[in-house]
């Protein structure tokens, strides 16, 4: 049972290190869920692509069989591509790596900010009920 602790921390600081990048896109959510209408409802020019459709969009029902009006086949809904294209703007593949994500690096220092405090609140918040208790 010697390496028992240091396995343990070692495992709560990668675990820290995926539930923090998580942390970070709640952290994006949430700053563009204060803007009117929320941004993923629907498809917006600047990130979508043609495979993006509304939900609330019905200007492509048909009204008879095998009519068609020039609609497209869209897979994606708009907060399907929102989440992939604006906040994590993924590159179309590993031979182009895109760019730094400023947005996505700020929320991510923040959420280890957060978790230092937390962490150094929590240490002296418990020393103070160890205090007491005594």
């Amino acid at each position: 049972f010697a390496g028992l602790g240091v396995c343990m921390a070692y495992t709560c600081f990668f675990i820290c290190l995926y539930f923090n990048v998580i942390l970070a896109y709640a952290l994006i959510y949430i700053v563009h869920s204060l803007k009117s209408p929320l941004p993923w409802v629907s498809c917006d020019q600047k990130w979508a692509n043609e495979m993006c459709f509304d939900r609330n969009e019905t200007s492509c029902r048909t009204a008879y069989i095998n009519a068609s009006y020039g609609c497209t086949n869209a897979t994606q809904s708009a907060s399907e591509q929102f989440f992939y294209r604006h906040v994590l703007s993924i590159s179309q593949g590993i031979e182009f790596p895109g760019e730094l994500q400023w947005d996505l690096t700020f929320s991510l220092f923040l959420s280890w900010v957060f978790v230092y405090i937390a962490l150094i609140k929590g240490i002296k918040t418990s020393g103070k009920v160890r205090e007491d208790s005594v």
